[in-house]
């Protein structure tokens, strides 16, 4: 007799109660998230509620308030449209009729019910389904890299400017689980905003050596090439079924970049002399991050390209004779090919249709934020070369004089020359055709009945007065302790609003992402927003 099948494993309430336990953590990570917003947004000082300012606040925040909305629906749609796709095969497999609409027959029923939920979760392992469109095709990993590349330095820039801002830990693991169970797009929209709302501090009684101090960038580094290595062996794993072991060594890694500056020792780090230098240590990593999505991205799009670029030779049919000779196809119309192939695969698979609608909403967010805070190009491109220079920044801070305005200061002009002393006059009357200009001149030197008087007044005209010369002036030296203070200040840079300045920031970041992929782009934009300080 063969043995009774459990009831339990073919109910319908384990699957659903999973889902419903997903969509509940997803839930009170938004619900954490937006009431940050809410207390940051209470808490701005005076200085950051002018008229201006908040217009330009709001529209910001609301631009970005849409982006994780957007990202949210595309996201969620795209995940259940994979858990449809995924029960369909399975209800084809096994003979199983499925309903019409998503909303026929009971979830919770017995035997008879039109939903076999149950059968098809114990019988189906997701994540190993899921895995292979993205992980075991050439297309779906060429997305499948960016994504996890971009979460990498999405996380680390989570952990610098969580730090910076003290924004709740709380709030940073509530980030970080979103990136995983939703998306990455609504987790850097929803921290754009945040960033927004928290322009200075939220505790402005930070300890000097707090806001200077930051870890030695090695700490980062160690994490950031582990990462990459478990991406560039998740292929493999993936095969072999274990693709679980990469996955968690990933999250791992974006774990420690988020929170590292937290609980790290003290040795593990360096105090810098201000704050601006402690942001551009931390901002080295993403050189680390840059070259590591360089890397990846060019080796994986090489063999994407290859793989999918079709048939070296082609049949040129011949409508006139019957012979038809096979050509060899250009370079050029294989490259097409391939990035053809390579972008449909987003409306191919719904796992892959999931991730690159991911990958697409982060990218068209950074480059909202790139133009929104006008980020410098140049500092975009020093944040991602290994060879870039340090920025000085004590060279920005003093008053430098052209060469033009010390030569007007050093020449006396013509209405302050005193007049030139005329010649010694002779004895008897002056001669009668002697030239005006003679006579003009030698008329100042007629004596003057008080000569001491007028000699005293010529003297206090030519010395001149200490207190009305600002080049004798010695340079103000603050005491140590407000100089401390300063060099610990947080500040934000103001920005002109220049349309072509922020148009070419967003352009570049969109070309970066060409050329190394969602990573690139990530590391050049957060970098300069880190370096912009």
């Amino acid at each position: 007799m063969a043995p009774v099948e459990s009831d339990y494993f073919s109910s319908n309430h384990l699957p659903l109660l999973l889902l419903f336990g997903k969509f509940v953590i997803v839930d009170l990570c938004l619900v954490q998230v937006i009431t940050f917003c809410k207390r940051a947004s209470k808490a701005l000082p005076p200085s950051q509620t002018t008229r201006v300012r908040s217009e330009t606040r709001q529209k910001n925040v609301s631009t970005f308030a849409w982006l994780a909305v957007a990202s949210l629906l595309v996201t969620g749609y795209q995940a259940v449209r994979a858990l449809v796709y995924s029960y369909d095969a399975w209800a084809q497999e096994h003979g199983e009729t499925t309903p019409g609409a998503l909303w026929d027959g009971w979830y919770a029923g017995d035997d008879d019910m039109t939903w076999q939920l149950g059968k098809w979760w114990r019988d189906t392992d997701l994540i190993k389904e899921f895995a292979q469109p993205a992980m075991g095709t050439s297309k779906g990993l060429w997305w499948t890299q960016q994504l996890l590349v971009a979460r990498l330095a999405f996380a680390a820039f989570l952990g610098i400017e969580g730090h910076r801002r003290d924004i709740s830990k709380k709030t940073i693991v509530s980030l970080l689980m979103l990136v995983q169970l939703s998306g990455l797009s609504i987790a850097q929209s929803l921290f754009f905003i945040l960033l927004l709302l928290t322009p200075v501090p939220a505790r402005p009684a930070q300890s000097q050596s707090h806001a200077r101090w930051s870890p030695h960038p090695a700490v980062y580094i160690v994490s950031v090439f582990c990462s990459a290595a478990c991406v560039l062996a998740m292929p493999t794993l993936a095969s072999n079924g274990l693709g679980l072991i990469a996955l968690a060594g990933d999250f791992t890694a974006q774990l420690f970049l988020a929170t590292a500056v937290r609980f790290v020792p003290k040795s593990w780090g360096k105090e810098h002399s201000d704050v601006s230098s402690a942001h551009e240590a931390s901002a080295s990593i993403y050189r680390g991050i840059a070259l590591v999505s360089f890397g990846l991205f060019l080796r994986r799009t090489f063999w994407a390209a290859l793989l999918n670029s079709g048939d070296t030779y082609q049949r040129r049919f011949n409508f006139v004779w019957t012979t038809h000779v096979k050509q060899q196809r250009p370079i050029l119309e294989k490259l097409f090919t391939a990035s053809v192939r390579i972008l449909g695969a987003v409306h191919e698979d719904p796992v892959v249709s999931n991730i690159g609608w991911d990958v697409l909403l982060s990218g068209f967010a950074l480059c909202t934020w790139a133009a929104v805070r006008g980020l410098d190009v140049t500092e975009m491109l020093k944040s991602i070369t290994p060879w870039s220079t340090k920025k000085h920044r004590a060279n920005h801070k003093r008053v430098a004089f052209s060469p033009d305005v010390k030569r007007e200061k050093s020449e006396t002009p013509a209405s302050e020359t005193p007049a030139p002393s005329a010649g010694k006059r002779g004895r008897g009357r002056p001669k009668k055709n002697a030239a005006p200009a003679t006579a003009s001149a030698a008329a100042p030197a007629t004596p003057a009945p008080s000569t001491g008087r007028v000699l005293r007044r010529r003297t206090e005209l030519e010395t001149p007065r200490k207190d009305e010369s600002d080049l004798e002036d010695a340079p103000y030296v603050p005491p140590p302790s407000t100089a401390a203070e300063v060099a610990s200040t947080e500040r934000e840079e103001e920005r002109n609003d220049d349309l072509a300045d922020d148009a070419e920031a967003a352009a570049l970041a969109w070309g970066l992402s060409l050329v190394g992929g969602l990573g690139l782009m990530s590391s050049a934009v957060m970098g300069a927003e880190l370096r912009s300080r």
